[in-house]
C-alpha cells in the first residue's frame, strides 16, 4: 500500500500551530520533524524570551517597583505553564506516532511526584531531613535522567504506520496524489463537457421552441386574414342578393327548387 503524502506546513507556520492551533490535538498523531523543528525552535525562543522576562524582573526589584515586579512575575510563571501544556501536548503526539501511548508523560510524573511524595512521608515519620541528604538527591536525580533518556530516546522512534491506532489522527490531512489530481482533473472535463451538451441541447430547444412560436404566429395571422376574407365574402353575397330580390329574382328558391328536381 502506498505510503499517502501529507501537506506540512512551513517553519514558521509549525512554530505557529504548535502554540495555538494543535493545543487540543493531544489524540493526534506529529511526525518527528515537526516535532524537533518546534522542539529546537522553542528552546532558543525560550531563552530569549526568559532572558527577557529576568531582565525585566531585575530592573523593577533594583527600581523597587513592587507593581512591575509582580507582574514581570505572573507573565512568567503564565508564560511557564503555557508552553508547559504546550510543550506536553506535542510530546505526546510524538509518542503517538511512534507508536507508544501518552500515558508515559503521566507514568513520569506520577513516579517523580510519587518519590518526593514518598520522602516527605519519611521525612515526617523519622523527622529527618531527607531531601538535603546527598544519597536522597542522587537517586532522585538519577530517576530523573533515566526517564528523560527513556522519553528521548522514544521521540526519536520513526513514524510506525502499521497497526498504529493514532495515525488515524495526522496533524494534517493528506496531499493530493497524482492519480488523485489526475481523477480530479477528467472528472472536472467530463462535468464540463456534460455542462457544454446541456448548454447546446438548452439552446436547440429554445430555437426549436422560437420556431415553433413562429409558425404558431404565422397560422394564427393566416387563420384570421381568411376569416376575414370569407366575412367580407359573405358580406357582399348578401348585398347582391338583396339587389336580386329588389328586382324580383330570388336566387334561394331557384337554388331549392333546383335541388328538389
Amino acid at each position: 500500500m502506498a505510503t499517502p503524502q501529507y501537506e506540512y506546513p512551513s517553519f514558521i507556520q509549525n512554530i505557529k500551530d504548535h502554540y495555538w492551533r494543535n493545543l487540543k490535538k493531544w489524540g493526534h498523531a506529529e511526525r518527528r520533524t515537526e516535532f524537533w523543528t518546534f522542539t529546537l525552535a522553542a528552546l532558543v525562543l525560550n531563552v530569549v524570551i526568559f532572558a527577557v522576562l529576568s531582565w525585566l524582573l531585575q530592573t523593577a526589584h533594583a527600581a523597587d517597583n513592587r507593581f512591575f515586579e509582580v507582574t514581570f512575575l505572573i507573565i512568567t510563571v503564565a508564560y511557564g505553564l503555557y508552553f508547559a501544556v504546550v510543550y506536553l501536548g506535542s510530546l505526546v503526539r510524538r509518542l503517538h506516532d511512534a507508536g507508544f501511548s501518552g500515558m508515559w508523560i503521566l507514568f513520569s510524573y506520577v513516579v517523580i511526584y510519587g518519590i518526593y511524595i514518598v520522602i516527605s512521608m519519611l521525612e515526617s515519620m523519622l523527622n529527618k531531613d531527607l531531601l538535603s541528604s546527598q544519597a536522597v538527591q542522587t537517586f532522585v536525580t538519577l530517576i530523573s535522567v533515566l526517564i528523560f533518556a527513556a522519553t528521548f530516546i522514544m521521540a526519536l522512534f520513526p513514524t510506525k504506520r502499521e497497526d498504529n491506532p493514532y495515525r488515524k489522527k495526522p496533524l494534517y490531512e493528506p496531499a493530493p496524489t497524482t492519480n488523485h489530481i489526475a481523477r480530479t482533473a477528467d472528472a472536472a472535463t467530463q462535468a464540463a463537457q456534460a455542462a457544454t451538451e446541456a448548454a447546446e441541447a438548452a439552446k436547440q430547444a429554445a430555437a426549436a421552441a422560437q420556431a415553433a412560436t413562429e409558425a404558431a404566429t404565422l397560422a394564427a395571422q393566416a387563420a384570421a386574414k381568411a376569416a376575414k376574407r370569407a366575412l367580407l365574402n359573405k358580406k357582399d353575397e348578401d348585398k347582391f342578393t338583396k339587389k336580386l330580390n329588389k328586382y324580383g329574382i330570388n336566387i334561394s328558391d331557384d337554388s331549392s327548387s333546383q335541388e328538389n328536381k
